[in-house]
C-alpha cells in the first residue's frame, strides 16, 4: 500500500497483473477482492484498521467471514467509500453472493460453511 502498509489477508483476488513484485514476494498496490476470516485474535483488526486501510487503497469487494455466526458480511468500494455492508447467513434469506468483480460469478454461502454443517 503506499504508506508502506501491509496486510496478509486470508485470501485475496487480482483480477489485473499487479504492477510490481518486490523479491519478499509482496504485491504492491490493492487487491480487488479480499476475505477475512474473523477469529478472536483478529477480529477487532479486520473489522477496524484493515477494513479502513482496504478501503482507503481501493480494494474493490471486502468479504468477512465470520465462522461463528456462519455469515459473510460484504462491502463494495463505490467512489471510495466501502458501502455499508451486506450480510449474507446461511440461516438466512440471502445465501448466494453475487462477486461484483466478475461476470457470472455466485458463491452460495452453504458452500463456504459446508463442513460446518455435518
Amino acid at each position: 500500500m503506499a504508506d508502506g502498509s501491509h496486510f496478509r489477508p486470508d485470501a485475496s483476488v487480482l483480477i489485473r497483473k499487479p504492477k510490481v513484485i518486490n523479491k519478499e514476494k509482496f504485491i504492491e498496490g490493492a487487491p480487488d477482492l479480499v476475505v477475512e476470516v474473523l477469529s478472536e485474535s483478529t477480529k477487532e483488526n479486520d473489522v477496524g484498521k484493515k477494513k479502513d486501510d482496504y478501503e482507503k487503497y481501493g480494494v474493490k469487494e471486502y468479504w468477512i467471514v465470520d465462522p461463528e455466526n456462519r455469515s459473510v458480511k460484504v462491502y463494495h468500494n463505490l467512489e471510495g467509500k466501502f458501502t455499508a455492508g451486506e450480510e449474507y447467513n446461511i440461516n438466512g434469506d440471502k445465501t448466494e453472493i453475487k462477486v461484483s468483480i466478475f461476470e457470472d460469478l455466485i458463491v452460495d454461502i452453504r458452500n463456504v460453511f459446508k463442513w460446518w454443517l455435518n
